[in-house]
């Protein structure tokens, strides 16, 4: 039932553009990686998701060091670095790393990679940050 309303009410069908329907405009307002992520994740528990995860790849994998940016190429630039770069959370990554996972990691190594670069650069005392945008922030 999950599944299906995600496909159905949510737009995570083959071909289709995925909706968030929170906020005061519902349908409008604009998705990010993190809710794309965890939707494609419980869509993978219940089967094949190999058309999402290409969906995900082309809406928001970086070329420059391979994680998924918060917001979708066609969202613009970001606001939160000022330079015009992506955001990179760390519980995105974290998320994307599971679908790799339940979907046996096939085409995941360049996320892995780039997910342990990031860990190795950016944690410290065993804590992540929270994205490369809040440095001190830690989780």
């Amino acid at each position: 039932a999950a599944a299906t309303a995600l496909r159905d009410d949510f737009g995570y069908r083959s071909g289709e553009r995925p909706i968030n329907h929170l906020g005061p405009f519902p349908g409008t307002r604009r998705r990010n990686s993190w809710h794309d992520a965890f939707a494609i994740y419980a869509l993978a528990l219940d089967g094949d998701v190999s058309d999402l995860v290409d969906m995900m790849r082309a809406a928001y994998e970086s070329a420059d060091n391979g994680l998924l940016a918060h917001q979708a190429r066609d969202a613009g630039t970001s606001p939160y670095l000022g330079d015009g770069s992506a955001v990179h959370f760390s519980c995105t990554q974290a998320v994307w790393g599971a679908v790799g996972r339940a979907t046996r990691g096939e085409g995941f190594e360049t996320h892995d990679a780039a997910w342990r670069r990031f860990d190795a650069a950016t944690s410290r005392d065993g804590l992540f940050v929270v994205a490369d945008a809040y440095p001190n922030v830690r989780l």
